[in-house]
């Protein structure tokens, strides 16, 4: 069941939160800029180090935070100094699912039923 859990947190004023977490967690060495996509359904997690040199750029959705592929950044980025620093796309998933259950009573079986759906459809069973 989708919820739009993405339009929520920026609706509660949650997404600066985010950022200030991200870069608690993260060390103090990062900058985090967090903004919705035009769908108001996925957020841009740009991640730079101190000198605004870019790391890496994740696509979050509801259920999901991945890595945007270096070749599609933003034309915005393409030009941006990239930064010898790296993170971890694990970790960075992890926190950012963390976050979302600590601020949504109903995410973690939303997000459950989220998986089992991703499941069956890749394995092609039908319910």
């Amino acid at each position: 069941m989708q919820k739009d859990y993405i339009y929520q947190l920026y609706k509660q004023n949650k997404i600066i939160e985010l950022e200030r977490e991200f870069e608690q967690k993260f060390s103090c060495q990062i900058k985090v800029v967090v903004y919705m996509a035009p769908s108001q359904k996925a957020l841009n997690i740009i991640i730079a180090d101190r000198t605004f040199k870019l790391i890496k750029e994740y696509k979050a959705t509801d259920f999901d935070c991945k890595p945007v592929k270096e070749d599609s950044l933003h034309f915005m980025y393409q030009d941006m100094p990239k930064s010898e620093k790296c993170c971890d796309d694990a970790e960075v998933r992890k926190f950012y699912l963390r976050f979302m259950k600590r601020n949504f009573e109903t995410f973690i079986d939303d997000f459950k039923s989220h998986l089992i759906a991703q499941a069956n459809s890749d394995l092609g069973e039908t319910v």
